[in-house]
């Protein structure tokens, strides 16, 4: 069942926003990014791409920080199984939408919108290419570009994991998960720098624009144990670490 959203709570919205009522929260998808975000959402709760493995599930009194939180609909996920989530998310069209599904859910004291990009250390500002599917936006123009028109330019704020987490004060992360479209090993490069402990990783890797290899090496060299890597489409693979004890 659906319902019509009819506040905006935040910006200028480009196209309807619709609640639609998922198992645990009600998700904002905008009209304009039908069908493709319907698909992210079944990737997320049916298809449990991002939690699969035994022990990477959300549960009440984690603290999840989603970095590409895209329309919120992994935060949303999180927040609904008790979890207390940081999302960060560059593109304001998209923060609204997390911000109509916390509210609809009756979650948004669990979770934490922020407007910056996360980025690797050193950088200050990133461009982020817009494409029709807001989703495969990126900071690599020619990524965006292979996924379709780029419709825009967004400028954002950045800063990198260690930042984020101590800007939060955050005395642990249980769950870190990265989906940046082909900036994995940008903003996995930061992990050294974190003070505080994150215990698990997930991040999605576009093998188009982004090794596997390489992502899996520095994850190795900061101290994370690869438990797998697994093909979730085509152009998408899910890799989950946990920090070596």
């Amino acid at each position: 069942m659906a319902d019509l959203c009819l506040e905006a709570l935040e910006g200028d919205l480009p196209c309807s926003y619709r609640v639609f009522r998922v198992d645990g929260f009600r998700a904002c998808i905008p009209l304009c990014q039908l069908p493709e975000a319907w698909a992210n959402l079944l990737h997320v709760v049916c298809s449990h791409d991002y939690d699969a493995l035994p022990g990477y599930r959300p549960r009440g009194g984690w603290v999840v920080v989603d970095v590409g939180a895209y329309l919120g609909f992994y935060s949303l996920y999180a927040a609904s199984l008790g979890a207390s989530v940081y999302a960060f998310e560059p593109n304001p069209s998209c923060r609204a939408g997390i911000r109509c599904g916390a509210e609809a859910s009756g979650l948004a004291d669990r979770i934490v919108v922020d407007h910056r990009a996360v980025c690797g250390p050193g950088r200050r500002l990133a461009r982020l290419y817009v494409t029709r599917y807001w989703a495969t936006s990126s900071v690599y123009r020619g990524y965006a570009s292979g996924m379709g028109e780029v419709e825009g330019v967004l400028e954002a704020p950045c800063i990198d994991l260690a930042e984020a987490v101590r800007y939060y004060q955050l005395e642990r992360v249980d769950l870190l998960k990265v989906d940046v479209e082909g900036m994995e090993a940008e903003v996995l490069s930061g992990l050294g720098r974190v003070e505080a402990p994150v215990e698990r990783i997930v991040v999605e890797v576009h093998p188009s624009v982004a090794s596997l290899g390489e992502v899996e090496a520095i994850l190795s060299r900061h101290g994370y144990v690869v438990e797998a890597s697994r093909r979730v489409s085509e152009g998408q693979l899910v890799v989950y670490a946990r920090l070596r004890r």
